[in-house]
């Protein structure tokens, strides 16, 4: 995949859009367009701005898709809304579509034990 540059005298320098710090996240989700679930995948990063998620699923960039956390019955939780602004062969970058105040964890009804839980807790082990 090719990033943007930005001419800053660094040839290749990399244009970074995220806001919110990255936190390695393991949560399974379902992925829907159109209000029909598409699939699945993983989040390998979230943050208050977005999530990587790890999928087979070849979803188109700038697609609006809804992400909602499957517990571990595989129920799904209220899904929060998003954009895909990168596609990589092993999944999607998403930013997401409303503003999360707070942890983003409790945002997406995410109840995994992780990285980003032990963070929303507070946690730093």
């Amino acid at each position: 995949m090719q990033h943007e540059s930005m001419e800053s005298g660094r040839a290749g320098s990399v244009i970074e859009h995220r806001w919110g710090g990255r936190i390695t996240c393991h949560a399974r989700v379902g992925i829907s367009m159109d209000s029909e679930l598409c699939g699945d995948g993983r989040m390998r990063d979230v943050s208050s701005s977005g999530a990587f998620i790890q999928t087979a699923l070849a979803l188109p960039l700038y697609s609006q898709v809804a992400i909602a956390v499957l517990d571990t019955q595989g129920h799904v939780r209220p899904a929060m809304r998003a954009i895909v602004v990168r596609t990589e062969s092993n999944g999607v970058g998403v930013e997401w579509r409303e503003t999360v105040n707070g942890p983003v964890c409790p945002a997406l009804g995410c109840t995994t034990q992780c990285e980003a839980a032990d963070a929303a807790r507070g946690r730093h082990d």
